[in-house]
């Protein structure tokens, strides 16, 4: 018995939109893939991810043993990772600089304005009353910032003093997520 040449048309036209069907749900690591790849928000690969053990001292990072999952091991790992949590603190305090000048066209007339002299001495007297154990007083190069520093500093004890060019203004470096706004300061070195 033959089979009808419109009859083999359709069969054949639903194996394949059967076939396909079967694929198109399991062709999802292809499509994600490319999402990935053309998606504005995705940072490059070459950048790292934040390190949350930036500064070593982690309390899991303090310690050179290997957890398994019995009660007993999780009981003393707690208490070797209370043990192990150290005592030094951080004080990181960010300062911008005063109020300037604005209508100066280069940074040596774009100097502190009385207003922001004023809010200096203010910064100068509150870091002196918190009694925290300065160390160090980083500025940058920028004259605002550099007469924001000489202030503070005079109300400040046994603190060194140092100047960084990475602190000036502006973006040296990509955000992290990726915006696209970003364009890199053109430098040329002579």
């Amino acid at each position: 018995m033959s089979i009808p040449s419109n009859f083999r048309k359709w069969i054949a036209g639903f194996s394949a939109l059967g076939g396909a069907m079967l694929f198109y749900p399991n062709d999802n690591n292809h499509n994600q893939s490319l999402e990935k790849q053309h998606s504005w928000i995705t940072p490059p690969s070459f950048w790292g991810k934040w390190d949350h053990n930036w500064d070593r001292r982690h309390p899991q990072w303090l310690e050179n043993t290997a957890v398994t999952n019995n009660e007993t091991n999780k009981e003393s790992h707690k208490k070797r990772s209370i043990r192990n949590k150290t005592n030094m603190k951080h004080h990181i305090i960010l300062i911008r600089h005063g109020q300037y000048n604005t209508e100066g066209k280069t940074d040596s007339d774009q100097t502190l304005t009385n207003l922001g002299k004023e809010q200096a001495k203010a910064a100068g007297k509150r870091l002196q009353e918190l009694e925290l154990p300065y160390t160090l007083l980083i500025h940058s190069t920028m004259t605002r910032a550099q007469e924001t520093a000489k202030i503070i500093e005079k109300y400040l004890k046994n603190v060194t003093v140092k100047e960084n060019s990475i602190l000036s203004e502006g973006l040296p470096v990509p955000p992290d997520p990726p915006i696209n706004i970003w364009e890199p300061e053109i430098h040329v070195s002579i």
